[in-house]
């Protein structure tokens, strides 16, 4: 049996709510909020850009996922069983974990409730994976080819089959999670558990209420952790300032989620624009891969934004919605064609009518809210999961 069958999906709701939610959410924020809401901090030519460049991944999106270019030709899948599946995945990431665990030195969360910094904890957090050198820089890449996907498609099919082990599989997620103080790392089954529960419950506002709090919760609890403090450093800084210091946790969490990323994005419209680039096109040069592949030079544009945003780091980056990327690289027609191509994946992932994969969607909106299409399609394993999800077929 197959989740299809378990619970189906209807096609035609399930689009448009995706379609307008793509809409509603880059739309408000990278064409509204430039344009109405960060006043005096902001030039008018760089925030019209930058509202151009969404409006036209707004078009490509919806081309994408309204638009049958090629024929329906009825497809022969590979058919697996889940058992097989799961723990194959499960021993995958156990051991990609174990490894990175053990060979980190020292652990954020351990160190936070030994009484550590957050200077302190801020650098363990950037050691403990962002910063490994030689053979150890391939940890990161390995664990996030499993844990953004693959490893969250596990976690929900379980749940939804009730298998007896599906409480094993939250908690190695969740001790993961919290192990080196990422707040955004438990979202990558966070926001798909949400998902499949929202369409599960039959009372939306109570749930959304509910879950929300628990979400909140979590949030404010890694925050707490990480030792959230500002007490040693004011500044008189609007909202939409990159600079600006919050000065409560929900402060944090607020600016975080809202004004960071749209702050981001503008700065790399600037900084591009700017006489450190003058507005040349990268074709492709600000990816490892494309690079390598067109014997470009490498542009690390994302450590060129944060170094002219904080000053001088060897591993922190700026990451920026993944239409900035699109741009930088290739114009408005790179824009055009990168949305249509996420358009087309979206489209695909609900036309597979299961309702694992369509709640691992709104983690691939999470991603390129704040980073680049390619990235996520290569380094956090989109692609893969992709091509996987196409012609695989899991059984229970």
């Amino acid at each position: 049996m197959r989740i299809e069958d378990i619970l189906p999906v209807n096609l035609f709701k399930t689009r448009k709510s995706f379609l307008w939610s793509y809409i509603g959410i880059f739309g408000f924020f990278y064409m509204i909020v430039p344009l109405f809401f960060m006043g005096d901090t902001v030039e008018l030519d760089i925030s019209l850009k930058l509202a151009l460049a969404t409006a036209i991944s707004i078009i490509g999106f919806s081309i994408g996922m309204l638009v049958n270019f090629f024929p329906n030709i009825k497809k022969k899948y590979i058919f697996i069983n889940f058992n097989n599946y799961s723990w194959t995945v499960f021993i995958i990431y156990f051991f990609i974990v174990t490894l990175i665990i053990s060979t980190a030195g020292q652990i954020p969360l351990i160190a936070s409730l030994s009484g550590a910094s957050q200077a302190d904890i801020f650098i363990l957090r950037e050691v403990f994976l962002k910063d490994r050198k030689g053979f150890e820089a391939i940890y990161s890449y390995l664990i996030t080819l499993v844990d953004t996907t693959f490893f969250p498609l596990v976690i929900i099919y379980s749940i939804i089959i009730k298998t007896r082990y599906r409480y094993l599989f939250i908690l190695i997620f969740a001790l993961y999670s919290i192990s080196f103080l990422e707040k955004g790392y438990f979202l990558k089954i966070g926001i798909p558990l949400f998902f499949y529960y929202y369409y599960k419950a039959k009372s939306k506002k109570t749930y959304l209420i509910v879950s929300g709090s628990f979400l909140l919760t979590i949030i404010l609890a890694m925050f707490l952790l990480s030792k959230f403090d500002t007490s040693d450093v004011i500044r008189d800084e609007p909202f939409f300032s990159i600079l600006y210091t919050p000065t409560t946790v929900f402060q944090a969490i607020v600016w975080r989620m809202v004004a960071v990323p749209v702050i981001t994005a503008y700065q790399g419209f600037e900084l591009f624009l700017s006489t450190a680039y003058n507005g040349q096109y990268f074709m492709g040069a600000t990816s490892s891969l494309l690079s390598s592949i067109f014997g470009l030079e490498r542009i690390n544009f994302e450590r060129a934004l944060y170094q002219s945003q904080f000053g001088g780091s060897e591993t922190a980056n700026a990451n920026q919605f993944y239409a900035v990327e699109a741009f930088i690289n290739y114009g408005y027609i790179g824009v055009l064609m990168f949305s249509y191509f996420l358009g087309l994946i979206v489209k695909n992932m609900i036309n597979t009518r299961n309702i694992a994969i369509i709640c691992l969607i709104p983690v691939l909106y999470y991603n390129l809210f704040s980073s680049g299409l390619i990235g996520n399609l290569l380094s956090n394993g989109f692609l893969f999961f992709y091509l996987f999800i196409t012609n695989v077929k899991i059984q229970k």
